[in-house]
């Protein structure tokens, strides 16, 4: 498939990935804020049982109500779904009719497909993104078509590969 520009998280966990890409195509990863991982904000760096422990009610409604959690010091989903939109449409806008790859987070994608759908953030846990998951998303005369969704087929031989067993 001929690509047309990658834009990518500036986090080294997505960086790193849309270099490998870019490397294979031959073009530059282009730096997208926009779609940087969620900020967690006072829960960053903390297991999910501490958090559980130390903030038990913003905790539960993260699990339960996603769409109504905005974590202390963080973000919630709504401001991710806003910045995250505002950056894809803004390149969609620079490069109408081309192929891109975005290279973003789980939390950042599973938000943009809910959006893409239609569908409120509170269908948040309804979307499974695994990593490195490949999304297909297509626009078409002012809409998204999603046409793939959370596709790992190119980590079939890594998985043979860690069941194997030398000896």
């Amino acid at each position: 498939m001929e690509i047309d520009g990658i834009y990518s998280s500036p986090l080294s966990r997505a960086w790193e990935t849309a270099q490998k890409i870019a490397q294979f195509h031959r073009i530059k990863v282009e730096p997208l804020p926009g779609i940087i991982d969620m900020s967690f904000g006072n829960w960053e760096g903390h297991a999910h049982q501490e958090i559980q422990q130390i903030d038990k009610e913003t905790y539960r409604r993260w699990r339960e109500e996603p769409h109504l959690a905005r974590l202390p010091g963080g973000e919630s989903l709504d401001d991710i779904r806003t910045r995250a939109m505002a950056a894809l449409e803004e390149v969609i806008r620079k490069h109408l009719g081309k192929t891109l790859i975005f290279v973003s987070h789980r939390v950042v994608c599973k938000v943009l497909i809910c959006a893409i759908l239609g569908l409120d953030n509170s269908h948040f846990w309804q979307i499974t993104q695994d990593t490195t998951a490949i999304n297909l998303i297509r626009y078409k005369d002012g809409k998204y078509i999603l046409s793939l969704m959370n596709e790992t087929c190119h980590l079939r031989a890594l998985k043979e590969k860690r069941q194997m067993v030398d000896f």
